[in-house]
């Protein structure tokens, strides 16, 4: 009696499980059975190329003696980091498999030769010519970093993105005769976390707006005035369409080490100008996260006279329906550089209503259920943290920034009276509500 034969999705999933658990099996269970595995496992085999100075010769040779097996590529990550914009060995590669990717959909472009990006005129005509190539295939995942003055004309003209990354360093060149400004974008996702530049332009160019109605989820990193303005200026317009599919938002203030740009700023602009968030009917998960880096000298009135938690967000949200509206992640995070925390310093990291007057307002914008119906989980955090990759101080009797915080959120929490009774979950940091809001947002991120 023959054995039953499995229904083909299930040994599809056996595949994918040996390519992630056993990458070598994966190579005998593509031989076992012509019918069963060795399409599946050649997408794994072949599904990602990844191009540094050179591809490993025997890919490379295999692929170009079955020219059939390129169709199964559908990620290539080229770094053209430690080697020159006109190296040989990496153009020689590139031209070998440029032409032959006729499954491509995710491009991953990261190029750091110098600490603060490279100019894209300092890409040799061949470079510059194969990096058009690979960007004109319908992709729908692009991924750029380090790339500045990158030029607009040779972003994807097509429906096919969904999904555009902005990484370090990156910026476009402005708009110019050859950039006719009729690019149709449907993103979906939308990250730009390009430090080192004022403002998004991005945000404005004409192949945006038909995104405007498109985008799901929207990161953005912000370090400065401008950036801050631009990014409240795009959500302000996808706002007045009313109707979006905008579920998640996610904002990243970032305060660098000694950076000339002061972010405290951006906050204070924000509650002056009344700027509040649109009313987004679908949203689900609104994050916003602030992120200092700071001397050890400076402890003290500095790490406590921050407007963003609790007044930056209790504008922002003030008759703001979000009727979808889940989860609110909110973090005030200091990593302090250098020094020695003193115990009297320690016992200054408080909490309370006496430190941080504001908080009645807040309590009242989590509480409000005409505009908050729905939400489940609101997380209000200040953090003290060291910078992993220094020695970090001493700490007088043992104590850690860790345990002092959490010793003082216990003893003075925030005054949150209305939203403790309306919202199921409210998170300060406290270790029975942690895990629980952790879990709840994951819940809301992976849907």
């Amino acid at each position: 009696m023959e054995a039953p034969i499995l229904p083909q999705e299930i040994l599809d999933e056996i595949t994918d499980c040996v390519a992630i658990g056993d990458p070598e099996t994966l190579k005998g269970l593509s031989l076992t059975s012509n019918n069963h595995f060795l399409d599946r496992a050649r997408s794994h085999l072949f599904g990602t190329l990844h191009i540094f100075t050179d591809i490993p010769p025997k890919t490379l040779t295999i692929l170009e003696e079955n020219p059939t097996l390129f169709k199964y590529v559908r990620n290539i990550d080229i770094k053209f980091d430690f080697v020159s914009p006109e190296h040989v060995d990496l153009q020689t590669t590139l031209s070998r498999v440029v032409d032959h990717l006729t499954g491509l959909h995710k491009l991953n472009l990261t190029c750091h030769f110098y600490l603060e990006g490279t100019p894209w005129r300092e890409f040799s005509p061949v470079s510059q010519v194969l990096i058009a190539k690979l960007i004109a295939y319908p992709i729908s995942h692009l991924s750029l970093a380090g790339f500045l003055d990158f030029p607009n004309q040779l972003l994807p003209p097509f429906h096919d993105l969904l999904r555009l990354e902005v990484g370090a360093f990156t910026s476009f060149s402005p708009t110019d005769a050859e950039y006719d400004g009729e690019l149709t974008w449907r993103l979906k996702f939308l990250l730009y976390a390009s430090s080192g530049h004022d403002g998004i332009p991005l945000l404005s160019f004409p192949c945006m707006r038909p995104a405007y109605s498109t985008l799901v989820i929207i990161d953005l990193h912000l370090e400065n005035m401008e950036q801050h303005v631009d990014a409240w200026a795009f959500l302000q317009e996808i706002g007045e369409l009313g109707d979006t599919a905008l579920e998640i938002i996610n904002l990243l203030y970032t305060q660098p080490l000694d950076s000339r740009h002061n972010v405290s700023e951006c906050f204070y602009e924000s509650i002056r100008a009344g700027r509040t968030l649109p009313s987004f009917p679908s949203l689900r998960y609104l994050g916003i996260d602030h992120t200092a880096h700071r001397h050890t000298e400076t402890f003290g009135a500095l790490s406590l006279g921050s407007p963003f938690l609790p007044y930056f967000p209790s504008s922002v949200l003030t008759k703001t329906a979000l009727p979808l509206l889940e989860v609110l992640n909110v973090n005030f995070l200091t990593i302090w550089h250098g020094g020695v925390f003193m115990s009297t310093q320690l016992v200054a990291l408080r909490l309370g209503e006496e430190d941080y007057p504001g908080w009645d307002q807040l309590d009242l914008v989590l509480s409000d259920k005409c505009t908050l119906p729905r939400l489940q989980a609101a997380r209000l955090l200040t953090v003290h943290k060291y910078h992993k990759n220094r020695s970090g101080p001493s700490l007088e009797e043992g104590k850690t920034l860790k345990e002092v915080c959490r010793k003082q959120r216990a003893e003075n929490p925030p005054p949150l009276p209305k939203a403790g009774a309306c919202v199921p979950l409210v998170d300060i940091g406290l270790e029975d509500t942690c895990s629980l809001f952790d879990k709840a947002a994951r819940n809301v991120l992976r849907t």
